[in-house]
């Protein structure tokens, strides 16, 4: 829910620039604590310590996530916590 709100909201926020910001934008920290459900310390905390995907810096004090960072990520963390859906039968 919060995904499709976000990229709603970046895709109107972009017109007027290239698709391929509105296909993978880049989302502040406070944006992408939001769609993980922490808070923006927790986050940067996270991805300090290696268990969350670095930032990209995108200014002197501004860091940011692609939204595909963001979700493979989240696709790796559900597939460790689940392994039991994502065995192949033979």
């Amino acid at each position: 829910m919060i995904e499709q709100q976000t990229a709603t909201a970046l895709a109107k926020s972009h017109k007027g620039l290239p698709e391929e910001f509105a296909r993978d934008p880049i989302l502040s920290t406070a944006q992408t604590a939001e769609a993980v459900g922490t808070s923006s310390v927790h986050l940067r905390r996270l991805a300090k310590t290696g268990k969350f995907p670095a930032p990209i810096k995108i200014g002197y004090r501004k860091l940011g996530w692609r939204l595909s960072t963001i979700k493979r990520h989240l696709a790796e963390c559900e597939r460790i916590a689940n392994p039991h859906l994502n065995t192949q039968s033979e």
